[in-house]
C-alpha cells in the first residue's frame, strides 16, 4: 500500500478545511436551499390562490372577482406570487378539484363499511327543473355517513339534461347516472314527487336493477302531499271564501308590487312606522312557506294598504275617466277588506298557515329517522287540532304559547271597530248584487250570524279539514307500516329505556324473533344470514347498548336522540359493532328506508344560483361547481383536495405561481395586480 493512499484520509480532511472548498460548499448549499425555498414559496402561494378559487366555487361568484380577491390579499401583505392571477385560473383548475371530490365520493360509495361489511345503502332522489330553456333532472343519493356530524346525508351526483319525458326515459336518465357510483345491492328505493309515480319511474328503475318492487320503498314526498291536500280543499265549494280572500289579496298586492304604487306603500309604511313586507302572490305550485307569506305579509301591511287606497280614492275622485276608474276600484277594494269578517279571517289564515309552514319545514329535513319524521308530523297535526279547541277563547291556549297569535291579538280591536289603526265599521263585505242564489244566501247568513261566529266556524272547518287531509293522504297504510317497522329497528332510545326496566338479557330474548322478522323484511343483505346467527348478534348488540347507556341518568337518556346512539355503534375505530355487524346493517338500512324528495328542491335552487343568466358557463363547468358546492369540504378543510388537484394540474411537476424574475420581491410583480392597483378613480378628489 503506497504512502499516498495511507495518507488519503489526512489529505481529504485538510482539503475539506480549505477556503476554496468551504466557499464552493456554501455556494452549492445556498443554491439547494434557494430551490427548496422557491418551491416552498410556490406551494404556499399556490394554496392561497387555490383557496381563493375554491371560495368562488362554493359561493357561485363570478371568476372576475378572483383578480380582485388576489389583489386584495396581496395589498393586505400576503405573498400571492406573480402569475396565475387572471380570471382564467379558477376555470382551469375547476375540473381537477371536482375530479378529486368525485374520486373521494366514489371511494366511499364503493368501499364496504367496516361497521357492517356491506356497501353503504342508498336511496335515490330525483326532481326535474327548467333553466335557460332546458329541462334537467337533479339526481341525489341519501345515505349513512358514519363519521359525519349529521348521520344521514345527501350526496349530489349529476344534473343531466332530459330530452324525453316518458317514464322509461326519465328512469334511464337516473340509472345512467347511478351506474357510475352504485351497484344493485346498495339500492333501497327512491324519493320522488307525484309526476314520477304517474310515469311509472319506480318500476323502470327496479327493472333495471332486477330488484323486486316489494324489496324497495319509494317515498311520495311529504311536502308535495301536504300541498296537494291544500290545493284540493281550495277547490271545494265550502271553501270558496278562502279562494275569494286569496284572490282579493293577490289583486290588491298587484297595485303595490312595483313603480308608483310600491313607492306609495313604502311612504305609508314610513308614516305608520311599519317595516314593509314584500308583496307575495299565491301560486298552487309553491309550497306552504309561500302561502304563509301571502297572508302574513298582507296582514302586516294592511294598515298601510288601507291608507293608500283611501288616498287614491280621494285624490282621483275628481280626475279624468281613468282616474275616476282607479278611485272606484280603490273604493271597491276597501269594501272588500275594511270589514270585520275579512279582518278576522285574514288574521286566522295567517295563524293557520304559519303552523302549516312549520309542519312542512320540520318534516322535510334529511337528517331524521323515519319514525322521527312521522312523530314530528303527528305532533304538528295535534297542535292544529288543539288550535280548533282554542279558537274561540285565548284562555284555552295555556300560558306557554298562544295557538292563534294574530287572531287572538286582533280580535278585540276588530270587534271594537278598530284594527291596525283603521276604523272597521261594517260587519261583512257589502253585497252589491243580489240576483244569484249564492249572493242571497250569503246576505241571509250575514244578517243572522255575527262576524265572529261566522269567521270562527270557517277557520275551524278549514283547520279540521287540513288535519283530516294530512292524516288520510300523506301517510298511506303501507307507509305507516314501514314507519313502525323502522321504528322498532332504529329507536334505540326507547330500547335503552326498556333495558332499564327489564334488563338486557330478558329484552334480548323477548325481542329477538321480532327483530329477525323485521330486519329480513327491511334489508336484503340480512336475509342471507340464518336466524340463529342474527339472534346471537342481536343479544350482543342489546348487551352493548346496555353497557353504553347504563351510566346515563334516565332524564338525560329521555332527552337523547336515537341517531346519536346509532352513531356510537358506527364510530370508526370503535369496537361496539364488532360481532353484531348484521344488526348494525339492518339499523343502517332502516335509517334511510324512508326519506324526503324536498332536498332536491334546495339543490335545484343552488343550481339556479350557479347557472344564473349572469354567468356564461358550460353544462360541465356548472356541474363541476355544484359537485364542489354540495359535496366538497368546507374551506377550512379543503387543503388536501386542493393540494392533490394542483399536483395533477401541474402534472405532478413543480407548481408555477412565482417566476424566477419575480422571486426577489413578494409584492406587485404581477401584471394583474399592477393593472388593478394602478387604475385611477373616476373622481380623483375622493382619494384626497
Amino acid at each position: 500500500m503506497s504512502r499516498q493512499f495511507r495518507n488519503l484520509k489526512t489529505h481529504l480532511f485538510d482539503h475539506l478545511q480549505t477556503p476554496t472548498h468551504l466557499e464552493k460548499q456554501k455556494e452549492i448549499t445556498d443554491v439547494e436551499t434557494g430551490k427548496q425555498e422557491f418551491e416552498s414559496r410556490n406551494r404556499k402561494v399556490g394554496m392561497r390562490c387555490a383557496r381563493t378559487s375554491y371560495l368562488l366555487y362554493k359561493t357561485a361568484r363570478p371568476y372576475s372577482e378572483y383578480e380582485q380577491l388576489v389583489t386584495l390579499e396581496s395589498h393586505n401583505g400576503c405573498d400571492m406570487g406573480n402569475i396565475n392571477h387572471s380570471r382564467k385560473f379558477p376555470a382551469q383548475i375547476l375540473p381537477f378539484i371536482a375530479d378529486e371530490t368525485k374520486a373521494r365520493v366514489k371511494k366511499f360509495l364503493c368501499t364496504p363499511l367496516v361497521q357492517t361489511g356491506f356497501l353503504p345503502p342508498v336511496k335515490v332522489i330525483a326532481d326535474k327543473d327548467t333553466k335557460k330553456h332546458r329541462t334537467r333532472q337533479v339526481v341525489l343519493l341519501v345515505t349513512i355517513v358514519p363519521d359525519a356530524a349529521e348521520l344521514i346525508q345527501y350526496i349530489y351526483l349529476d344534473h343531466p339534461i332530459v330530452k324525453k319525458h316518458t317514464g322509461k326515459d326519465v328512469a334511464a336518465s337516473i340509472t345512467n347516472v347511478l351506474q357510475n357510483y352504485i351497484v344493485a345491492g346498495q339500492f333501497e328505493g327512491g324519493g320522488f314527487d307525484g309526476q314520477y309515480f304517474h310515469l311509472g319511474v319506480p318500476k323502470y328503475v327496479n327493472a333495471h336493477y332486477e330488484i323486486d318492487y316489494s324489496d324497495t320503498y319509494y317515498d311520495w314526498d311529504v311536502l308535495h302531499c301536504c300541498g296537494l291536500v291544500d290545493t284540493r280543499l281550495r277547490k271545494l265549494e265550502q271553501f270558496q271564501w278562502l279562494s275569494n280572500i286569496t284572490n282579493t289579496v293577490s289583486s290588491i298586492f298587484k297595485l303595490f308590487n312595483w313603480g308608483k304604487g310600491y313607492e306609495e306603500l313604502v311612504e305609508a309604511c314610513d308614516r305608520l312606522k311599519l317595516a314593509i313586507q314584500n308583496p307575495q302572490f299565491f301560486c298552487e305550485t309553491r309550497f306552504a312557506n309561500s302561502v304563509r307569506k301571502v297572508y302574513g305579509n298582507f296582514l302586516a301591511d294592511l294598515s298601510a294598504i288601507i291608507a293608500c287606497l283611501e288616498n287614491t280614492k280621494f285624490e282621483m275622485h275628481d280626475g279624468d275617466a281613468s282616474a275616476r276608474e282607479k278611485a272606484q276600484q280603490a273604493e271597491q277594494y276597501q269594501v272588500k277588506i275594511q270589514n270585520k269578517s275579512f279582518c278576522l279571517l285574514l288574521s286566522g289564515l295567517a295563524d293557520i298557515y304559519e303552523q302549516y309552514g312549520v309542519l312542512v319545514s320540520e318534516v322535510q329535513k334529511v337528517n331524521l329517522l323515519p319514525f322521527q319524521r312521522f312523530d314530528k308530523f303527528t305532533d304538528h297535526m295535534e297542535k292544529m287540532k288543539k288550535m280548533v279547541k282554542c279558537l274561540s277563547d285565548h284562555n284555552n291556549c295555556g300560558k306557554d304559547k298562544c295557538f292563534w297569535p294574530h287572531y287572538h291579538k286582533n280580535k278585540p280591536g276588530i270587534l271594537n271597530g278598530q284594527f291596525v289603526g283603521t276604523q272597521i265599521i261594517e260587519d261583512h263585505e257589502e253585497q252589491h248584487v243580489h240576483n244569484t242564489r249564492r249572493a242571497r244566501q250569503q246576505e241571509a247568513d250575514n244578517a243572522t250570524t255575527s262576524p265572529v261566529m261566522a269567521a270562527e266556524r270557517k277557520l275551524a272547518d278549514l283547520t279540521t279539514q287540513l288535519v283530516k287531509g294530512f292524516r288520510e293522504d300523506v301517510y298511506s297504510e303501507d307507509a305507516l307500516e314501514m314507519v313502525e317497522s323502522t321504528r322498532f329497528l332504529t329507536d334505540l332510545k326507547s330500547l335503552a329505556m326498556q333495558i332499564r326496566e327489564k334488563g338486557h338479557i330478558l329484552l334480548g330474548v323477548l325481542n329477538a324473533d321480532k327483530f329477525v322478522r323485521i330486519a329480513k323484511k327491511i334489508s336484503r343483505n340480512v336475509r342471507v344470514v340464518n336466524n340463529q346467527e342474527i339472534v346471537r348478534q342481536y343479544k350482543i348488540f342489546v348487551r352493548r347498548l346496555a353497557s353504553k347507556t347504563e351510566a346515563i341518568a334516565i332524564p338525560e337518556l329521555q332527552k337523547m336522540d336515537s341517531k346519536d346512539l346509532i352513531k356510537k355503534f358506527l364510530t370508526s375505530g370503535g369496537e361496539l359493532y364488532v360481532g353484531c355487524e348484521m344488526v348494525v346493517e339492518a339499523i343502517v338500512v332502516a335509517a334511510i328506508k324512508m326519506t324526503v324528495e324536498s332536498i332536491a328542491e334546495s339543490v335545484i335552487s343552488r343550481y339556479n344560483t350557479h347557472n344564473s343568466k349572469l354567468r356564461s358557463m358550460s353544462e360541465e363547468a356548472v356541474n363541476n361547481e355544484l359537485w364542489i358546492a354540495c359535496n366538497g369540504p368546507e374551506l377550512g378543510g379543503a387543503d388536501r383536495i386542493l393540494s392533490s388537484a394542483l399536483s395533477k394540474y401541474f402534472r405532478h411537476g413543480n407548481w408555477h405561481f412565482v417566476t424566477r424574475k419575480g422571486e426577489q420581491s413578494k409584492l406587485y410583480n404581477s401584471k394583474v395586480i399592477n393593472r388593478i392597483i394602478s387604475q385611477e378613480s373616476r373622481l380623483p378628489f375622493v382619494t384626497q
